[in-house]
């Protein structure tokens, strides 16, 4: 609703006003009554009115002085001036400062009337949609920068906000599952607020909050955070000055709901209970101590490209308790997460957006941890079915599965045999009529491959990617990779990186054995 503020100096001309015409039906309501202009300026500082319909004359302060003086305040709010039959000069004058039109108060025309509320109040919702998309942008620009203030802990004081507020209630939450802002709005719509909010939300590093801004008491309606789908913490209301200590606050809370600790951050804003020690260091039973996290994930990368799923699996248990042992951020947790799902969509050759949002979804260290694993399984099964191991022999079929789950072990026609219980030679001979090769060729033309893909994909050294995909000693594997490749494993690595996303040296649909 559109406030109005009436100003005339009859009250038997007010009455008519308020009884015969019907605001609510053209989106206005009469927030204020005044008897003259004087009185009208009070009340317009604190009301803030969208529309004043004003006598010209009146005692003390008349109707065109009340215009200058409301412009000269800055207030933007629009006039509509009754007038009498001989007063058109004062309505002329009215107009030239900017009021939107004016009403003859002997024939109080109700239609007339009617149809300039109608038309001020297009205005006021064009201007108003003009006014939020600039203020909106502007807000999108400042709350980046107090987000980086907040997560570099830094304690000078963050700029000031582009509109003049003079409180400010946040709610955050840890995902973007749902947004945040329609959930708050659902549980408290903004006709629900006893004044004017201006909302706005901002979404980084798994972290989603919510902004109100208001010039009022900024009180909610009902406990804001209890009545949401989410867990969420609030804070406010609050002077727009303290923006940057509570939402640091706020993100301590949320630190502390991720790892699932009881009691969270204390009211006062002095940050969780004490990390306890850190698992990656030896405990009092003389346990070994565990590898850096960087070490930790090179591995989970070299297991999952390997096939080696529990190993993956317990690396990455270890992993996520070492995080946990030292309260990482969750933003970083997250992230160490999506990089490691991108680098598993990138050797598997699959679009990682679909087990990446899984990720952003997960609302606690524990559930990341379960939907990292599946997400990873997920994975691991399309990648065995795009490698199209399958001719129409049963028993070739075990071996090609065997020699693709195991290629960096020391497999050989020996091993091979014994495991489908075949004769070598027989083996041999059947292996390279279904699918065009030798076992060992085929063996190495798989390994090459994976090779091709951990230097495309990954900042492992050219020795350690040799040894991850079976070959026993670096002049072994240069000396197949360029049989293969046509050039070595450095040469394909710097090319490859310097073309981009560039087509392989061969291509995928070769290496698929003969249906």
């Amino acid at each position: 609703m559109w406030k109005i503020l009436l100003v005339e100096d009859e009250p038997f001309v007010r009455h008519k006003l308020l009884k015969l015409v019907d605001w609510e039906a053209y989106g206005f309501t009469v927030a204020g009554e005044a008897s003259d202009g004087e009185e009208a300026l009070e009340l317009m500082q604190r009301l803030r009115p969208d529309l004043v319909i004003a006598d010209i004359l009146m005692p003390r302060m008349d109707g065109l002085e009340l215009l200058r003086q409301t412009r000269r305040a800055g207030l933007d709010s629009r006039f509509v001036m009754l007038t009498c039959m001989g007063e058109f000069e004062y309505a002329r004058k009215a107009l030239e400062l900017g009021a939107s039109g004016y009403v003859l108060k002997l024939s109080l025309s109700i239609p007339e009337l009617s149809e300039m509320l109608l038309k001020i109040g297009e205005e006021l919702s064009a201007s108003r949609r003009q006014r939020h998309a600039l203020l909106r942008q502007e807000f999108d620009r400042y709350y980046p920068l107090v987000w980086e203030a907040v997560k570099a802990g830094q304690e000078a004081a963050p700029p000031a906000p582009p509109a003049s507020y003079r409180r400010l209630l946040m709610v955050s939450c840890i995902g973007t599952g749902r947004p945040l802002l329609a959930a708050v709005l659902e549980a408290c719509p903004q006709d629900a607020w006893p004044e004017e909010v201006w909302t706005g939300s901002f979404t980084a590093d798994g972290c989603t909050t919510c902004f109100f801004w208001s010039d009022g008491s900024l009180r909610p309606p009902g406990k804001l955070a209890a009545a949401l789908p989410v867990q969420a913490v609030a804070c406010g209301p609050v002077p727009p000055g303290l923006i940057r200590a509570e939402w640091s606050r706020l993100y301590r809370q949320l630190n502390d709901c991720w790892y699932e600790i009881k009691g969270g951050a204390p009211a006062d804003g002095s940050g969780a209970e004490p990390a306890p020690p850190s698992s990656a260091g030896p405990d009092a039973a003389g346990e070994p101590k565990l590898p850096p996290v960087w070490v930790m994930e090179k591995e989970i990368v070299l297991a999952f490209a390997q096939r080696r799923s529990a190993d993956m699996q317990q690396t990455a248990c270890a992993m996520w308790e070492t995080l946990r042992a030292g309260r990482t951020p969750f933003s970083l947790v997250i992230e160490k997460a999506e990089r490691l799902m991108r680098t598993f969509a990138e050797i598997g050759n699959q679009p990682p957006s679909g087990p990446a949002q899984r990720l952003r979804e997960a609302a606690t260290h524990r559930e990341l941890l379960a939907c990292f694993l599946a997400a990873a399984d997920e994975m691991q099964m399309h990648m065995a079915a795009a490698e199209g191991i399958t001719t129409n022999h049963p028993e070739i079929n075990r071996v090609l599965e065997y020699i693709h789950s195991r290629y960096a072990e020391n497999i050989t026609l020996r091993a091979a045999a014994r495991y489908v219980a075949m004769e070598e030679h027989y083996l041999s001979g059947l292996f390279r009529l279904k699918t065009g090769e030798t076992l060992i060729s085929y063996l190495q033309h798989v390994r090459v491959k994976k090779a091709r893909r951990l230097l495309r994909e990954t900042d492992l050294t050219v020795n350690e990617i040799g040894r991850s995909v079976g070959f026993p000693n670096d002049n072994y594997f240069i000396k197949t990779f360029k049989k293969w490749s046509g050039q070595t494993p450095g040469a394909y690595r710097r090319d490859e990186r310097e073309a981009g996303n560039s087509v392989p040296s061969f291509r995928e649909s070769s290496e698929n054995p003969k249906r």
